[in-house]
């Protein structure tokens, strides 16, 4: 998983946007130009929103602290519902360690959200509660709003709904981060078994990469959309450094046990467990067919049990 990363932002004489990271991986220096943040992403999936609407590349996309991420409704949101926002575990103020998972924990924490392709034409928000975090087989954090699906939307913001079903190999992915501005179109090149870094193992975690691949510290939590602009996973690490199941350098772990690096390519997890356990606006662990780790809860309340 990237390292956590510090952010220095200031404008220049021509009002260019620098962006500073400071973090494991040195420093790097980048200038957001306004043509990139307000116009569209070439090769980017021409994909609709409910209603017909078309949805640009950022659309859905968020931010939150230090990572990326996305507004997301489930096949049983209402309007009248909170809205959702989901990202990585490890880019919580606490990450769940172990076999611990997070469940209904109160977190305030502001959430910036992109619409359409400007980066500056942003709504904020806040989290009200944590309602699920692990970093046990997957590593995904599911935060509730406090503003209703009906009060974004009323805003212009457009949620991103989950894909039915799984890509292909082959398959273009496209995966906007809201930290940086960027979206990245990476080919996707199939399911891995298990993924390892450090102390993290992750189950059938999606293997991408490609060209215009090279995504950085600060794209974690982002959504990986495919040709329609639904949600197929999120993306969370990528091996820097050649290095073997190490931090910022996760090993692939295939069935037979052998373990395999890959330089460069970046990987995400998957969203069907949580869309498989997600009901009534709240995580049911008890919902037919829910496979979520539960874990030895950190914070819970009974709805969740």
């Amino acid at each position: 998983m990237p390292v956590a990363s510090r952010l220095f932002l200031k404008f220049n004489e021509k009002n260019l946007m620098m962006i500073t990271l400071k973090g494991g991986l040195g420093v790097a220096k980048f200038a957001m130009v306004g043509v990139l943040l307000g116009g569209a992403v070439a090769g980017a999936p021409l994909a609709f929103a409910e209603g017909g609407s078309r949805l640009e590349a950022f659309d859905g996309a968020a931010r939150i602290m230090k990572c990326s991420g996305s507004i997301v409704k489930f096949p049983s949101s209402q309007k009248s519902d909170k809205g959702l926002f989901l990202t990585n575990a490890h880019c919580a103020e606490n990450p769940p360690s172990g076999d611990q998972v997070v469940v209904n924990a109160p977190e305030s924490h502001l959430v910036t959200i992109v619409r359409g392709v400007k980066i500056t034409n942003a709504m904020d928000v806040r989290t009200t509660k944590l309602l699920y975090a692990t970093l046990k087989r997957s590593d995904v954090a599911l935060y509730e709003l406090d503003k209703t699906f009906e009060e974004l939307e009323r805003g212009g913001v457009k949620p991103r709904y989950f894909a039915k079903a799984t890509p292909e190999v082959g398959d273009e992915l496209s995966i906007p981060s809201a930290l940086w501005g960027k979206s990245y179109l990476c080919g996707f090149n199939g399911f891995i078994p298990v993924l390892k870094e450090g102390n993290y193992y992750w189950e059938k975690s999606l293997r991408y990469s490609g060209e215009k691949c090279g995504l950085i510290p600060g794209t974690s939590g982002s959504p990986i959309f495919n040709k329609d602009g639904e949600i197929v996973g999120i993306h969370n690490t990528k091996n820097e450094g050649g290095k073997k199941c190490e931090a910022d350098n996760p090993c692939e772990v295939d069935e037979s046990g052998k373990v395999s690096v890959a330089q460069g390519v970046s990987y995400g997890q998957r969203v069907d467990e949580l869309v498989g356990c997600f009901d009534s606006g709240r995580i049911d662990f008890h919902k037919k067919g829910c496979s979520l780790h539960k874990g030895a809860e950190l914070n819970s309340d009974s709805s969740a049990q």
